[in-house]
């Protein structure tokens, strides 16, 4: 089945028998059987006919709503879970405070860890860069979140590890053309290509964990380390921070160093920062949704794509949940 991407400004999507019909200006842009798909993203200004909106309810396929600058602003699903039990569940565990506390270093733990593996795979493979340093930091960092006793000393460890990464970030990229134009992580709004390139990848993996715990019932707004804000799927936030580096950086590099986005493939606004272009987007979706569903190995030897994984960690999460249990997040090697 298919997530499909559509960008282009003022397109339709029809219903046509049992298919899906993409058209604009008169022009078929894409015709698929419904069957097909999986889920649907939309950027910038896109229109959906009544009939076609039943067509996908009736199927379950979500639909969500981005801006042109890839920020969410809405969905479109067929029914939320039902589980009211594992919702029951999971604000127990967000009231208890040491439950919560627990929790949150879990997550903060295998975020930081995803750091590590991610920096010494890299400087197996180029040798020439040397990360010891900022390595030592952040195993370092690993035992300094132990003694933490509050959420916020867990927000600020991982923050300050969140920084030294970043910082060796900038020395992974390789192509010249990039090199200078990021400083920071900096996301509201992105400044540059980089930035930008970062948050449209963390929102898509956020919307897509945000699926999966919705239909498994999971109140999605209702976070550990993250915590409530108005509007905000703390949750999947919670959920996503063990997959950042494997698949959104991972992708980013990739595009990078290997030239497949040039550096005049982006505009700048005042407002709302910096973007890609229309052919930058497509070429980014293409290597993106190729690394969701790219398989590799996990336990017993067998493979499940990341997007089975997003499913799989959610699942594990229940156990976490129920009893009291370490979660423990997947760590790319």
């Amino acid at each position: 089945m298919s997530t499909i991407y559509v960008v282009e400004d003022y397109a339709t999507l029809r219903k046509h028998q049992q298919r899906l019909k993409i058209e604009k200006d008169e022009n078929i842009l894409l015709e698929i059987p419904i069957f097909k798909v999986e889920k649907i993203l939309l950027f910038g200004n896109i229109q959906i006919t009544a009939d076609a909106i039943q067509m996908l309810l009736e199927n379950n396929i979500d639909v969500s709503f981005y801006n042109v600058y890839g920020k969410l602003k809405g969905k479109l699903v067929n029914k939320f879970g039902k589980n009211i039990f594992l919702r029951l569940l999971q604000y127990e565990n967000y009231i208890d405070e040491e439950k919560r506390l627990n929790i949150s270093k879990f997550i903060v733990s295998g975020k930081i860890k995803n750091f590590i593996s991610f920096l010494g795979k890299y400087m197996r493979n180029h040798p020439e860069i040397d990360f010891s340093k900022e390595l030592k930091i952040l195993n370092n960092f690993l035992i300094l979140l132990q003694r933490k006793t509050h959420i916020s000393g867990c927000l600020g460890v991982e923050g300050i590890a969140t920084s030294v990464y970043y910082n060796c970030f900038k020395r992974m990229i390789l192509n010249e053309d990039f090199m200078e134009v990021f400083k920071e992580r900096e996301r509201r709004p992105p400044k540059d290509p980089i930035n930008s390139m970062l948050s449209l990848g963390y929102s898509l993996i956020t919307n897509e964990m945000w699926g999966i715990i919705d239909g498994m019932g999971y109140d999605p707004f209702i976070g550990f380390l993250h915590g409530i804000n108005y509007g905000r799927p703390s949750l999947a936030l919670d959920l996503i921070e063990q997959f950042r580096v494997s698949i959104v950086d991972r992708v980013v590099l990739e595009i990078i160093n290997h030239r497949i986005i040039g550096i005049d493939e982006f505009e700048y606004d005042e407002v709302n920062g910096c973007r890609m272009k229309k052919e930058g987007i497509k070429k980014f979706f293409e290597h993106f949704d190729r690394r969701l569903n790219t398989k590799i190995v996990i336990a017993n030897e067998q493979e499940a794509s990341y997007r089975k994984l997003f499913f799989l960690q959610a699942e594990r999460f229940k156990e976490t949940l129920l009893k009291g249990t370490e979660y423990k997040s997947f760590i790319y090697i």
